[in-house]
């Protein structure tokens, strides 16, 4: 029985063992006063995992976490230093997630289960590491899951932290559990875990000046005040001309009624305004409020909620808050996705969830996505030609950028070539598509290689299904 005496030592005991969460929790709330970019909180988060690192290890506690944590950090700074960018942070609490969960897993095969609170308590050592690796698991999925929400970051870290803090819910609970299966907590025998000796040694002395150089290496991500941020690629985007001759027919008569009670009208006019909007915010603004007419107007209207989820991704490309950014794209893609299940049929509301598929950062990993809409598009180009003729030359285009992103360059060049032969040679997209093509280098063979006119495009669609 616990003594109120013996209680600060558990405390102590309790907070040293969470410490490089804790610490990660609070350097993470004192950054999000100053909104920081990428480079600052990762920079940040390598110093604090170098204190702690060294500091674990000088006292013979370090844990795998704190090296997983450290290395996982690094590798991420050394990513910015090198390209300027922070594309790969996504991955990265999955990487520590993933890495944690192995090395629990590992463990347990070994048969060397981390201490609980007494190396003799056998059973209940193996009960807390089992639970540990499901915790992690639980973890991991979350962040999956919630990504790209900047949740998927904060609720991880919280399962985590309220496993380390339930250390003594833990205590209590484990002998019961136990009992119920039969077992007292020091049955079974394990092998002897290994101890890092107290004290200086020449490797802690060598790992020390490692970490201070380290430490001087990615300064300059701290001491610049340009933020290294996720990149986010331009959206498609319609003609000017076409835009701006378009709007000026449609402003004076959504101005008015009855104009402003059409939702048609109105939607094309927020999707020209969407459209202008990619290189000025105002004009996102400007199809939000018209979007939402629409919507206000026609609930049901699939296309009015398809192009306001596209315009709420866009806003991305103005905020250079990263989770500010990711809070944008989460909420677009949510309002796509319910847009296709009201019309999963409708060939423009398919191509708007394909078009922010492809240009929001791969590592959301939504090319599954557009691969999946992509097939039920050349579906309907097969079953449905009419619904599909005007549309044909981008679904082709889109196909190819799919099938670039893939790795599968003789199916991209299939649909490019078939898109070139319907798009009139002075537009921006048969220049952009025959460029593409001229990267793509040589066909390999004349194998498979679409021909000119309609047997090449009935081809591509009949090897895409």
């Amino acid at each position: 029985m616990m003594t109120w005496k013996a209680l600060p030592a558990r405390v102590g005991k309790l907070l040293w063992s969470s410490l490089t969460l804790l610490v990660s929790a609070g350097v993470a709330v004192a950054l999000t006063q100053i909104e920081p970019g990428y480079n600052h909180v990762f920079g940040a988060y390598l110093l604090t995992g170098l204190v702690l690192f060294n500091l674990k290890l000088w006292f013979g506690q370090m844990s795998i976490f704190n090296l997983i944590f450290l290395s996982t950090c690094l590798t991420l700074c050394l990513w910015m230093l090198a390209t300027g960018n922070a594309d790969v942070v996504p991955y990265l609490l999955a990487f520590l997630l993933g890495s944690s969960a192995a090395v629990v897993i590992a463990r347990l095969l070994l048969r060397r289960p981390l201490t609980f609170r007494d190396g003799s308590r056998v059973a209940e050592n193996y009960l807390d590491m089992s639970v540990r690796a499901l915790v992690t698991l639980i973890a991991l999925v979350t962040s999956l899951r919630l990504m790209p929400r900047p949740s998927y970051i904060l609720t991880p870290i919280l399962i985590l932290v309220g496993f380390k803090l339930a250390y003594p819910l833990r205590r209590l609970v484990y002998t019961p559990l136990l009992r119920l299966a039969g077992l007292k907590p020091t049955s079974g025998r394990a092998r002897p875990a290994a101890q890092i000796a107290r004290g200086s040694t020449p490797a802690k002395g060598w790992i020390l000046a490692a970490s201070l150089a380290i430490a001087l290496l990615v300064l300059p991500l701290l001491a610049t005040p340009v933020r290294y941020d996720v990149t986010v690629p331009a959206l498609y985007v319609l003609p000017a001309d076409l835009l701006a001759q378009r709007r000026a027919e449609l402003e004076p008569y959504v101005a008015t009624a009855p104009g402003s009670f059409d939702p048609k009208a109105l939607v094309e006019l927020g999707l020209i305004y969407h459209n202008l909007g990619l290189s000025d915010e105002l004009y996102l603004e400007r199809a939000a409020a018209v979007l939402d007419r629409a919507l206000f107007l026609d609930p049901g209207n699939a296309r009015g909620l398809a192009w306001h989820g596209s315009n709420e991704v866009a806003f991305a490309l103005h905020e250079w808050r990263p989770t500010s950014r990711m809070r944008h794209i989460s909420r677009g893609l949510d309002e796509l996705g319910r847009a296709v299940r009201m019309a999963p049929d409708d060939p423009e509301v398919l191509l708007a969830r394909i078009d922010i598929c492809l240009g929001v950062p791969r590592f959301i990993g939504l090319i599954g996505i557009a691969k999946r809409d992509m097939d039920h598009l050349l579906a309907l180009a097969r079953s449905r030609p009419q619904e599909t003729a005007e549309l044909l030359p981008a679904i082709h285009q889109r196909a190819g950028d799919i099938f670039d992103q893939m790795g599968r360059p003789q199916d991209a060049r299939c649909h490019w070539q078939a898109a070139l032969e319907m798009l009139p040679p002075e537009s921006s997209d048969h220049r952009k598509i025959a460029e593409q093509l001229r990267l793509l280098g040589p066909e390999p063979s004349s194998e498979g290689r679409v021909d000119a006119g309609t047997m090449g495009r009935v081809a591509c669609l009949h090897d895409a299904l």
